[in-house]
């Protein structure tokens, strides 16, 4: 587990968060920071290789919340940066393997924050097994 010292940016009207309207150089150094803060959020310890199935559960703590669809989108630039790096990815920490569903079970939700002092991102990730996986993930 853990937590980002903001919540999870939440998408605009368009259906595109903030980071989306701003220059590519700009998104990727959103990216580098959030990478940056996960690295040492964990002890500068990632995996030796990326978990092939798991499943990610994101608690974003706010003042306001966000209606279902935002709640979603907002968690689409964690996800890139827990993937292994690429060549248009180099942020990538490894931690697991894809974001498709075929490897990934994943759940968000909403935590009202009493105040903008409380607002952040809590992130918990569990590496499965393939067996596990297919009973849809089941701890």
């Amino acid at each position: 587990m853990f937590r980002l010292a903001k919540p999870l940016p939440l998408p605009n009207r368009a259906g595109l968060s903030r980071t989306m309207h701003a220059a590519a150089g700009v998104r990727k150094e959103v990216r580098r920071k959030m990478a940056a803060e996960i690295w040492a959020a964990l002890g500068c310890r990632l995996p030796v290789r990326p978990f092939q199935w798991a499943r990610i559960m994101v608690e974003r703590h706010g003042i306001r919340e966000p209606d279902e669809d935002n709640l979603r989108a907002s968690v689409k630039a964690l996800f890139d940066v827990l993937q292994p790096a690429t060549a248009s990815r180099a942020y990538g920490l490894g931690i697991i393997a894809g974001d498709d569903k075929r490897r990934l079970r994943q759940s968000v939700v909403h935590v009202q924050a009493a105040k903008l002092a409380d607002q952040c991102t809590l992130v918990r990730i569990f590496s499965l097994t393939e067996e596990q996986f297919k009973k849809d993930g089941a701890i």
